[in-house]
């Protein structure tokens, strides 16, 4: 059974949100991180920042936008941590995405916090809020089902919503018309809505613990430019949904083998992927869903192997380096002979790119193409350095 501990922040001293987080986030080796708040500044961040980045490659954060408080500056702050970013705009007025819990789960074991607190300085210091913090069995059924409700339900907004729930890649420029800009706020205001929607102060404030946001360096002016980490050349396209990771790339897949042996595929494996809390059967997987739109046809050297071709656009290190048609094959009988793979991703063309030994150990995500854009488009996405904002 599920066991839940209570974290009411500034009734109950030191119980703060930003303690509570640092806790969750604080194991060396996590298998995944799930983060979901309806608004996110900067100084929430800050707050947490170096346990994400500890984790770089394993956190996907979902983010409600446009919603007159999350900021420029916090998406920023997201990036920079390597965390793979959604954001939620329901474009609705009188509803907005609101959810806020925080997922870490270490292969049969989970931890949630699920409650009132946004990745905000006042969410995680001041604000008088109240979650419950849950650690889940996931060989229990029920704590299972529970896990299982929550990641199938906010990993299908994507899917479901493509044009209210897309990931930003390098560019969150492109998103400023729907992000608050911090720096043209009240300086001394760090509160999640804006100045003008704070009640006034009418007499002394109640008397709880309260921390000071850090100082904000001094700003000549507002940024009209994107910072130099989103200046990237050759930016790759909006991508959908994350269809698979493999977080560590061996050897073989990178293509570091001796002249003579080089068999150019990436093995697209389990490799412990789930979808909607449950391990894809990676027999299956790639070749009747992630790659059901391509045209597969009979290998005429081979009847019992399928192939077919796809666009990939491949992203090294935040720069696209191109545009590549490379070939799938499928065969059942590769699963029997023990190679622990049916499907293969033949790299092709792109191999001279991702021929490099700072790959071996990296992660890479798939991921599908947006809805409405041709369905052979698929992004196959790498990263090699540790300064790079988001893994693939």
């Amino acid at each position: 059974m599920a066991k839940v501990a209570p974290i009411f922040q500034a009734l109950i001293r030191g119980r703060d949100h930003a303690t509570a987080l640092q806790d969750l986030l604080s194991p060396d080796s996590v298998d995944e991180i799930l983060l979901s708040t309806a608004f996110v500044r900067q100084d929430g961040i800050n707050a947490i920042a170096k346990m994400l980045s500890r984790h770089a490659g394993k956190v996907t954060a979902y983010v409600g936008i446009n919603n007159g408080s999350t900021s420029y500056q916090g998406i920023c702050a997201l990036l920079r941590t390597k965390v793979t970013v959604y954001v939620v705009d329901t474009k609705k007025r009188g509803q907005i995405f609101h959810p806020k819990f925080y997922l870490v789960r270490r292969g049969d074991i989970a931890d949630v916090i699920v409650g009132s607190a946004n990745l905000t300085h006042s969410g995680l210091h001041n604000n008088i809020e109240i979650s419950a913090r849950i650690a889940l069995n996931l060989r229990q059924k029920s704590d299972k089902q529970f896990y299982g409700s929550i990641m199938s339900n906010i990993e299908s907004l994507p899917h479901s919503f493509p044009t209210h729930c897309y990931p930003v890649l390098w560019d969150a420029h492109k998103l400023r018309k729907l992000l608050v800009d911090e720096n043209a706020q009240n300086k001394a205001d760090s509160s999640e809505a804006g100045p003008s929607s704070r009640p006034p102060q009418t007499g002394p404030g109640i008397p709880l613990p309260f921390v000071r946001p850090p100082a904000r360096p001094k700003q000549r002016q507002a940024p009209h430019h994107r910072p130099p980490f989103l200046s990237r050349p050759h930016s790759p396209v909006a991508s959908g949904p994350l269809v698979w990771v493999k977080p560590r790339l061996p050897q073989g897949d990178v293509q570091i083998l001796r002249v003579g042996h080089t068999t150019g595929v990436l093995r697209l494996t389990q490799a412990e992927f789930r979808v909607g809390g449950t391990p894809i059967d990676h027999t299956t997987y790639f070749r009747k869903k992630v790659f059901s739109r391509l045209s597969w046809s009979t290998d005429p050297g081979d009847p019992d192997k399928e192939t077919a071709e796809g666009l990939f656009q491949v992203v090294i290190q935040g720069r696209a380096v191109g545009l590549f048609k490379l070939k799938l094959s499928h065969k059942p009988k590769w699963e029997a002979a023990q190679r622990n793979y049916t499907t293969g991703l033949h790299w092709g063309d792109a191999a001279s790119h991702i021929r490099k030994r700072g790959l071996i150990d990296k992660p890479l995500r798939l991921y599908d193409t947006p809805e409405g854009r041709n369905a052979v488009h698929y992004k196959n996405r790498l990263d090699r350095a540790e300064t790079s904002p988001h893994e693939a």
